[in-house]
């Protein structure tokens, strides 16, 4: 309505009616908010409790899944270790030799469905060991020559491995350098 000298009561008495409209409205939204309020708060407590749930049967998987790894890896390595062990037999290996570490080859795709070695697998670790058998071998020879030198050149005393065991293992130009020193 247009309020004008006429109307103005009457626009008066509009306004305390749509005030009670409004009052009316608002009561019903406070009322309807209470309603739906219990509900949406037990339906989230209750997704609560099934993340809650859900997250304790994750973690368990996680800790059963690294302890199984763990226990899988150990096995790996000792599958290792022991084949090492009988590759040191095998090829005679002193125990100062025996430093190779396997370790590092602990993992599934070299083992088979059945938990044994692959042959590629077996085949580095028995390179590694030739590696060493050969500077084993070169120690022992370099030991014999060494007593052989100092036969010839007439020592009273022979030059012992204690004299170059801090460079008995090197490579050949660094061992004949530092064996013309002594």
């Amino acid at each position: 309505i247009d309020v004008t000298e006429e109307t103005f009561l009457e626009s008066e008495i509009l306004i305390k009616e749509i005030n009670k409209i409004i009052k009316n409205i608002d009561t019903k939204r406070k009322d309807v908010m209470s309603e739906l309020k219990e509900p949406v708060e037990v339906f989230s407590q209750s997704c609560k409790e099934l993340v809650s749930l859900c997250e304790e049967a994750k973690n368990n998987l996680i800790l059963q899944g690294q302890a199984f790894q763990t226990k899988r890896l150990n096995g790996w390595k000792a599958i290792l270790n022991e084949y090492l062990l009988l590759q040191y037999e095998v090829f005679t290996i002193q125990d100062e030799f025996k430093t190779l570490n396997v370790d590092d080859l602990a993992m599934k795709s070299n083992f088979t469905d059945k938990n044994n070695l692959t042959a590629s697998t077996k085949n580095i670790i028995d390179s590694k060991i030739q590696a060493i058998l050969l500077l084993q071998n070169k120690v022992a020879m370099r030991l014999v020559e060494l007593e052989n030198k100092c036969l010839k050149a007439g020592l009273i005393s022979s030059l012992e491995r204690r004299h170059i065991e801090n460079f008995i293992k090197s490579d050949d130009e660094t061992y004949n350098t530092k064996l013309n020193i002594l």
